[in-house]
């Protein structure tokens, strides 16, 4: 009662394989932009493992700990997953400037 209607039409193996494949996919998108083939771009493969560790870490939370109620409220709140955002952000910005 307290979700939309049309989720009811879907089953939670489906709802979570769906998770999977989309977490793949965003993770497969991210690795081609950081391997765009310019001498940047090799280097910001480097920065690869955050994401990974990202979004592994968020499936577990929501496919384990069932915490998927509100990503904003997940990352605010698991210190893994925001020591995992700002290393990203570090070794982006420190290969971006160099």
């Amino acid at each position: 009662s307290d979700q939309r209607d049309v989720l009811a039409h879907y089953s939670l193996p489906f709802l979570n394989a769906a998770l999977v494949i989309s977490a793949g996919a965003a993770l497969a998108a991210y690795a081609i932009y950081s391997i765009d083939g310019s001498p940047e771009g090799s280097v910001l493969a480097l920065t690869l493992p955050f994401p990974l560790y990202g979004i592994l870490r968020y499936l577990w939370l929501v496919l384990h700990r069932h915490e998927g109620g509100s990503p904003t409220a997940l990352v605010y709140s698991d210190h893994r997953l925001q020591i995992a955002i700002l290393l990203w952000v570090a070794t982006s910005v420190l290969i971006i400037v160099s």
